[in-house]
């Protein structure tokens, strides 16, 4: 079928999805250090065993690994704050010169510990996320890192409730695109539209969604808003497309080919797709 030439730009979008989110929360330059959270943590399923994977992965080092973690983890508990963060970058610089990933996210988590700034979680979900993608990793490994991942979201959230919503829009990520709950991303981006209905990285992840599972009129519905609040959004267009492809409403599709051909950054086999679809669309 013809709309099918669109659709592999979605798997492509929706995988870097993830990244860009993170850009959407903005900087909080307000430090949080030695705060306690002023929430309960409610994700704790399989967390302890991110951190029974750290004396396992520890068991596979060489000696000299051995010995330089040794090394950097010595009297680190009698450390001040200050003095704990250095040692820690040091644990993770050192854990990524020497490839050893799982080790190096461990660190971070156990950095932003200690910082307690929302930024500091943040980074460290979203090293939890990449790793779990992983392929060399056992998928126990993987759910663990996403559990812990989630528990770290919460703690970010629980410091910064005022970007409350951002965080639970990575949460209900992680459970739709990474752990194959997708039911439960769903219905926390619904919760957040109850509190905003304009909020456009949940309606971007439920038009996702609806692409998917086949929901297109609904696909359209969210498409249509995000386009009104954000005309420039290409990603929105190029869902309004596929939706409007696959109802078989081609001529309602033109006007945002049009525009991508025009506007968007696409590659060349791209853009003549597009222009000969666009004459295909005409001629009938």
């Amino acid at each position: 079928m013809r709309k099918a030439i669109f659709t592999y730009r979605y798997y492509i979008v929706f995988a870097l999805l993830t990244i860009a989110m993170y850009l959407l929360i903005p900087i909080n330059s307000k430090s949080n250090a030695g705060k306690t959270p002023e929430s309960t943590i409610q994700h704790t399923e399989n967390v302890a065993e991110f951190e029974a994977f750290y004396e396992m992965h520890l068991a596979y080092l060489n000696s000299l690994q051995k010995d330089s973690i040794e090394r950097y983890q010595k009297d680190l508990t009698s450390l001040d704050s200050a003095n704990k963060i250095i040692r820690y970058t040091q644990l993770i610089q050192f854990a990524k010169k020497e490839k050893l990933i799982y080790l190096a996210n461990f660190f971070v988590v156990k950095k932003a510990e200690i910082i307690q700034h929302p930024n500091s979680w943040d980074i460290a979900a979203m090293n939890l996320i990449q790793f779990s993608q992983d392929t060399s990793n056992t998928n126990d490994i993987a759910q663990a890192s996403l559990n812990k991942a989630i528990q770290v979201l919460n703690t970010a959230k629980s410091l910064d409730p005022t970007h409350a919503r951002e965080f639970d829009a990575k949460i209900a990520q992680i459970h739709m695109d990474f752990q194959g709950e997708p039911m439960k991303g769903v219905a926390i981006l619904k919760e957040i539209l109850t509190q905003d209905s304009t909020y456009i990285p949940a309606q971007m992840l439920l038009a996702k969604y609806g692409l998917i599972s086949g929901q297109n009129e609904k696909v359209l519905e969210r498409t249509n808003l995000i386009i009104s609040l954000k005309p420039k959004l290409h990603d929105a267009r190029w869902m309004r497309i596929d939706a409007l492809m696959a109802l078989n409403r081609p001529k309602e599709a033109l006007s945002d080919m049009e525009y991508l051909l025009k506007n968007a950054s696409i590659s060349q086999e791209l853009k003549q797709k597009l222009k000969d679809e666009i004459q295909h669309i005409k001629n009938i």
